[in-house]
């Protein structure tokens, strides 16, 4: 009999259990990140919320919210595409089947990599996504010795599989709602709206 109740309980409990979604949407969002558990090479990461921006070499990079970029989701002919106006994200993927490249991800004029997106993760948090990978951030002169700004705080990209380099830290990009208008007439698609997290 007690078993039954305690059975019964837990399926209330389940059933009342809310399911997390974006508590907005928009066309404009930033993306940021907060990091509690980097390692020793990005300690400086720890403790704070970061924004996404780009640095002189053109790479994705961490920097404070006040120099945050604005971003838009793009629905273009054949698929999704992030950018800032023009300025697309672009990924490019390598490495082996556990070990990730050292490509960095850029911001590139008028070219955008296609599949890219807003979207939900597990825990109902509207998150940058592309094809079931995650997001390291590293120092510049870890992926690029040749760097102009080599302390730089750079993006890259581990396929699902591959493992976070010991030197980076793993981020979550979440999208931030941002006020403001569209911006039209651009090559890489038609803004559309995505959810996003309040300030």
């Amino acid at each position: 009999m007690h078993s039954i109740l305690i059975a019964t309980l837990l399926t209330g409990i389940a059933a009342a259990t809310p399911v997390l979604t974006p508590r907005g949407e928009g066309t404009t969002f930033a993306l940021i990140t907060s990091v509690t558990d980097a390692p020793d090479a990005v300690k400086e990461l720890n403790g704070r919320i970061w924004a996404i921006s780009s640095n002189a070499d053109g790479h994705a990079v961490l920097v404070d919210r006040t120099e945050q970029s604005i971003f838009y989701q793009y629905a273009a002919s054949t698929d999704s595409a992030v950018a800032t106006g023009n300025t697309g994200i672009v990924i490019t993927p390598g490495g082996t089947a556990t070990v990730p490249s050292l490509n960095t991800i850029n911001l590139v004029p008028e070219i955008s990599t296609h599949g890219v997106e807003i979207s939900n993760n597990e825990q109902g948090i509207p998150t940058l996504q592309y094809q079931g990978g995650g997001f390291m951030a590293c120092r510049a002169s870890f992926l690029d010795p040749e760097a102009q700004n080599p302390d730089d705080f750079v993006l890259s990209y581990r396929k699902d599989g591959q493992r976070r380099f010991a030197d980076c830290a793993e981020v979550v990009l979440i999208s931030n709602c941002r006020g403001g208008g569209d911006v039209g007439g651009s090559p890489l698609g038609e803004p559309v709206t995505v959810g996003c997290q309040p300030h």
